[in-house]
């Protein structure tokens, strides 16, 4: 791996063999970090992807859709399920999402750990 992943950057990656309803084994994950964090540890915060569209109902998820990002399939977002990997079980970078498809996942990150962004900094009526 040449250059350090990216926000949007998508990778097939290793998550092992799950337990419960975590995600698991290969599938696709979207890289979801500041740069800056490259430089001092070996991890990647990651979203894992699905191509269960049922999925996408619950809160905490966000549509991708097949071709964005490199993916084979429409696939839905499951910021809900947020992972850190270690370099290693990232395999190949399929591609980068569109630019458009950020803020959406970003907004359904920040839902998933219950922070509601049209009311941040707002002021006490």
């Amino acid at each position: 791996m040449s250059d350090p992943p990216k926000t949007g950057d998508v990778y097939n990656a290793d998550l092992r063999i799950p337990k419960g309803s975590e995600p698991g084994f290969s599938r696709p994950v979207v890289i979801f970090q500041a740069p800056e964090l490259a430089h001092f540890t070996s991890t990647f915060v990651c979203i894992p992807l699905t191509t269960n569209t049922k999925r996408l109902g619950i809160p905490g998820t966000c549509f991708v859709g097949r071709g964005d990002g490199g993916l084979a399939a429409d696939s839905v977002a499951l910021c809900y399920q947020l992972h850190a990997v270690d370099r290693t079980r990232l395999r190949e970078r399929l591609g980068r999402l569109d630019d458009a498809t950020v803020p959406p996942l970003a907004d359904a990150l920040l839902n998933a750990l219950g922070i509601d962004v049209e009311s941040e900094g707002s002021q006490p009526g």
